[in-house]
């Protein structure tokens, strides 16, 4: 039971919001997380990759719990990214060691992975989660385009080219789709032309 109680604090990630508004609401990392799963599971097998399924999975449940602590850092915040990397480490640290031990170690070897992007399933998961985050205006009904829009304004072409796109070149038939947001963005008065 004691451990069932330590894990508990992972709940939490459920409070964290993201900054672009879904349906009425704000998105939690959470539920990030598990869309980012969902696409990585669509992607697996339109593209019919060779990955290991459980650890693309396990990369993409563990990768924002960092965020418990340091919340979400949006990509249009150029001065709170510039610690964002070290932040992210102090807590997942932090986190780790509040886990039962054998939960604790995993989370940073997962951690390490994901943000090292030494494997194929670290790159893969990284990728969903870019892309996950791109996919946000299609889940938006019409009576709130006004409100995603300007959610949207400090984002532009270049910054979405230039912070996410790297992270799907090995992956060119995901680097097209993302082109193809992108373009709707743009087409659509998404974005600022800064």
């Amino acid at each position: 039971m004691q451990h069932l109680l330590l894990i508990r604090k992972l709940y939490d990630l459920k409070t964290v919001y993201r900054d672009i508004p879904i349906q009425n609401k704000y998105e939690s990392s959470a539920e990030h997380s598990r869309s980012a799963m969902l696409l990585a599971d669509y992607f697996m097998d339109k593209l019919q990759l060779n990955l290991d399924r459980a650890k693309v999975f396990e990369l993409l449940l563990y990768h924002d719990l960092a965020e418990i602590e340091i919340g979400d850092i949006s990509l249009a915040d150029t001065e709170a990214r510039k610690n964002k990397k070290k932040a992210e480490y102090e807590a997942m640290e932090h986190i780790a060691s509040t886990l039962p031990s054998f939960m604790g170690e995993k989370y940073k070897a997962l951690y390490e992975e994901f943000e090292g992007k030494e494997t194929p399933e670290a790159r893969f998961a990284q990728a969903m989660d870019k892309l996950d985050a791109q996919l946000q205006c299609f889940n938006t009904p019409d009576h709130e385009l006004d409100k995603m829009k300007e959610a949207f304004l400090p984002y532009s072409e270049e910054l979405l080219r230039q912070q996410q796109q790297k992270h799907f070149t090995d992956f060119p038939e995901i680097l097209d789709f993302s082109d193809k947001i992108i373009q709707f963005y743009k087409d659509n008065g998404y974005l600022s032309e800064e």
